[in-house]
């Protein structure tokens, strides 16, 4: 990608890219998997997005679902926004103590 292609090894040319653009994304060596060689990394922008905590956790969720209830609904439907808003990061913590990642 950084030299706009690849060497065809089989037929034997070089195969120009263009207008293309790789997302990757990677967790921690361990569990089967292997660590990143610094070759390979220097193709990227390295960012790390921490877990988030219940406060980031009740601005993402309340952001989205003040969004969806302004449409129409009524005030009482409204008013149940912050229960249900609470109950979704319990699960959410819940599933993520629970269930976690397998290699």
């Amino acid at each position: 990608q950084s030299e706009g292609g690849f060497y065809d090894r089989q037929k034997l040319f070089w195969k120009n890219i263009g207008n293309s653009m790789l997302v990757c994304a990677a967790a921690p060596p361990g569990g089967g998997r292997s660590e990143l060689t610094p070759r390979f990394m220097r193709l990227f922008n390295l960012f790390s997005i921490p877990e988030p905590n219940e406060f980031t956790l009740k601005k993402i969720f309340g952001s989205i679902l003040d969004g969806f209830l302004s449409n129409g609904f009524t005030d009482a439907v409204k008013k149940m926004g912050d229960s249900i808003i609470q109950i979704t990061i319990e699960v959410y913590m819940s599933i993520s103590k629970t269930l976690k990642p397998t290699p």
